[in-house]
């Protein structure tokens, strides 16, 4: 019983001191470009073409949703299995 009391006296809060404080916000700071280069140059266009992949795409007209439509085209399509094929034999 006594161990479990002195768990919840060593559980207080911590304050954080300013010099802390400063190296966390320097850390993030020193972090924010690379985030930011990953989420713009990365995330945003998997994004995107996850959006594009679901609809017919014009980009000189409107796009028009089409759903899993392009997906069941690609499964139909015989050259899509020899062509990953001749990928997985030319990457071994």
């Amino acid at each position: 019983m006594e161990s479990i009391n002195n768990l919840a006296v060593t559980k207080k809060a911590r304050r954080i001191s300013k010099r802390d404080l400063q190296d966390n916000i320097d850390g993030w700071l020193f972090i924010l470009p690379v985030v930011v280069s990953l989420l713009i140059f990365t995330v945003y266009p998997l994004f995107w073409s996850m959006v594009l992949s679901f609809h017919e795409w014009n980009p000189l007209g409107t796009d028009k949703f089409v759903g899993l439509a392009n997906y069941q085209a690609l499964l139909s399509d015989k050259l899509l299995f020899q062509s990953l094929w001749h990928v997985l034999v030319y990457a071994i």
